[in-house]
């Protein structure tokens, strides 16, 4: 069995590392080309491993080079007995693969994965706020917006530092739990584009958002102190819109693939025990 790891960035180093330490002959290539080494790589991988997420824009793989490989050149030069690892496909990708009878796994479909990733992404962003902040988490008023695995985690993690939480869900069940829990509740509630979210008290030191929706809008933005700090966790089409930024002149901050900036290594080994996990499943 031997695995080749194409594209991505740190924590695809780390999680080829794992691999070889667990006895699964690896190779990264972070910037290749098409030649004739890398084809015949491709073709006899037992287990092609492409990056967190796969691609941007459905066409290229997502690398931190300037390298363009498009995944229509690699996909077809996979063996149809391999296995494809990787993060985020796309609709589009997984109806080719599955058009191709191709083996694939999503990582971000795995539970177990997500959690730890989460828990990264929560450490990860707590870093990057107090490298903006220019007073202690102790005491601070925060308000995190979501209360999925990140928004769970973050709001935990805060707490025990002594910060006074908000939780802003739109969930029933996720502003049920969260006042279960102790924090401050506060249920969201929505009007085709608007919120209600303008009716929270303007005290926040900082506002962390998980939410992958603009519910960031300008009636919350104007009555925000000019000095909060808003971390936005969310994938796109993210928190907020670039127009209020600049208007308002906002302390906005978009912290996007945490994990592998803020601990890469953790990340990578995270990425491997998931893919070694995922075979002995497979080998039962």
């Amino acid at each position: 069995m031997n695995a080749l790891f194409l594209g991505g960035d740190l924590r695809q180093k780390y999680a080829c590392d794992y691999l070889c330490k667990n006895n699964i002959l690896s190779e990264y290539h972070e910037s290749f080309e098409l030649d004739e080494y890398i084809i015949n790589k491709i073709k006899n991988a037992s287990i092609v491993v492409l990056p967190i997420p796969i691609t941007k824009d459905d066409i290229n793989l997502n690398t931190v080079s300037s390298c363009i490989i498009k995944l229509s050149d690699i996909i077809p030069l996979i063996n149809i007995d391999s296995i494809i690892f990787g993060g985020i496909f796309s609709k589009i990708l997984k109806k080719q693969l599955e058009e191709m009878n191709q083996k694939y796994v999503d990582l971000f479909d795995i539970e177990e994965f997500q959690i730890k990733n989460a828990l990264l992404s929560a450490e990860g962003a707590i870093y990057y706020a107090k490298q903006h902040l220019d007073k202690s988490i102790y005491g601070s008023e925060i308000a995190v917006l979501g209360f999925g695995r990140i928004g769970k985690i973050l709001s935990y993690l805060l707490y025990s530092q002594g910060a006074k939480i908000t939780v802003c869900a739109r969930k029933d069940k996720d502003y049920t739990w969260s006042k279960l829990i102790g924090f401050n509740g506060f249920k969201i509630k929505t009007d085709g584009n608007k919120n209600n979210l303008s009716m929270i008290d303007n005290r926040f030191d900082i506002v962390f958002n998980t939410i992958p929706y603009r519910v960031l809008d300008e009636e919350f933005v104007e009555k925000l102190n000019t000095d909060t700090i808003i971390i936005d966790l969310a994938s796109r089409p993210f928190g907020m819109d670039d127009s209020l930024v600049k208007k308002y002149k906002l302390k906005y901050y978009r912290e996007l693939g945490i994990p592998g900036r803020y601990a890469p290594m953790s990340a990578g080994e995270i990425i491997g025990k998931t893919i070694i996990n995922n075979l002995l499943i497979k080998e039962d």
